[in-house]
């Protein structure tokens, strides 16, 4: 009795701390300084605009996510202005209808190069009144920014740019250069975006390196990287050209330091430092043997002779595969000499058997 209790118990715990396991998680929790806009909003046929003045920080990304949560087809699109002069950002837009407009949701990303207010707005065309919930929010980085010793996000707003930036770099050192377009256009542009990257070297010549030449930049998040291994210490200058048929968009670029190279010897002496250290240690050497009594080399007999090991070898050891061999043929010749005196005892009639 005692033991089915006992059973019952551990059976209780189990089920209780497998139902502990399997409880569904929390879903994630936003700051308030993390969550700038999240409402259901009613758009009214034929259209309507919806209007919100954010405040995004420079450098941070930001995504914004619809979700239609009624049966209704429509047509949204996004645009942002960060208040400046400059043509508005023209992120996004979708016709959605039947099927694909009931629960459609989206995320569009948006990686600020400004700080302050940003204007979004909302336009939606629809047959019939609907609603669409929508969020704003701040969220992890778009692109990886750790172990990041340089960085910057830019306004592309012309159609060719050049941009310059300085760099302090070590000498003997691996750099790598990464690129990244983080702010999105209509799915349903044509877009075409080439980046050209040179590097100047400190040095008496201003040598130059072109790192990357027409370059197509792949889609948002995407990066394109190059490297540059320095063979000085100094400031480098650095450019990189952008060529695009749409405008505007935010552009990244950051810069890592990865590894050192090499360990800096440049070998201009006429005796290489290792070199040194050997020369000296031979030259020691060889007074010691010029000082000692010299052994008349004996002549060899026979210029094929095996060398010494060899010969100890073959003729103190024998070789393991022989070992092995000599010892199974030994067990084997037991065994069947044991064999053979049992039979030879059972074949005897009893009466003769001493």
């Amino acid at each position: 009795m005692k033991k089915r209790k006992m059973i019952s118990v551990i059976i209780g715990f189990s089920l209780l701390f497998m139902g502990v396991l399997q409880l569904p998680p929390e879903s994630k929790a936003f700051s308030s300084e993390e969550i700038l806009v999240d409402k259901v909003f009613t758009f009214h046929t034929p259209s309507e605009d919806l209007v919100r003045a954010v405040q995004f920080k420079e450098n941070k990304t930001y995504y914004i996510r619809m979700e239609v949560v009624t049966p209704h087809a429509c047509n949204i699109s996004i645009k942002i202005n960060d208040t400046s002069q400059d043509p508005l950002y023209d992120i996004f837009y979708a016709a959605l209808s039947g099927e694909s407009a009931y629960g459609y949701v989206k995320e569009v990303p948006f990686v600020a190069a400004r700080n302050g207010t940003h204007v979004v707005m909302f336009h939606v065309e629809c047959l019939l009144n609907m609603n669409i919930y929508i969020s704003i929010y701040r969220a992890e980085d778009l692109v990886d920014l750790s172990n990041t010793m340089a960085f910057d996000v830019l306004k592309i707003n012309q159609t060719l740019t050049t941009h310059y930036f300085n760099l302090t770099l070590l000498t003997d050192t691996m750099y790598r250069f990464h690129f990244s377009r983080v702010s999105t256009f209509q799915e349903n542009i044509s877009l075409h975006i080439y980046l050209t990257f040179w590097a100047r070297a400190p040095d008496v010549n201003d040598t130059e390196f072109l790192l990357l030449i027409n370059e197509s930049m792949p889609q948002i998040g995407e990066t394109i990287s190059t490297f540059l291994g320095t063979a000085i210490n100094g400031t480098y200058e650095f450019w990189f050209e952008l060529e695009t048929n749409l405008i505007p968009f935010n552009f990244l670029y950051k810069v890592v330091e990865e590894r050192e190279i090499s360990e800096e010897i440049s070998g201009n002496s006429t005796v290489p430092i290792d070199n040194q250290s050997v020369s000296n240690g031979n030259n020691e050497t060889d007074d010691e043997e010029d000082d000692a009594p010299k052994e008349e080399e004996q002549p060899s007999t026979n210029d094929t002779d095996t060398p010494n090991e060899n010969i100890t070898i073959l003729e103190g050891t024998i070789p393991p595969q022989i070992r092995t061999l000599f010892a199974w043929g030994t067990v084997g010749l037991i065994s069947t000499a044991i064999i053979a005196l049992i039979y030879t005892r059972k074949r005897i009639p009893l009466e003769l058997r001493t």
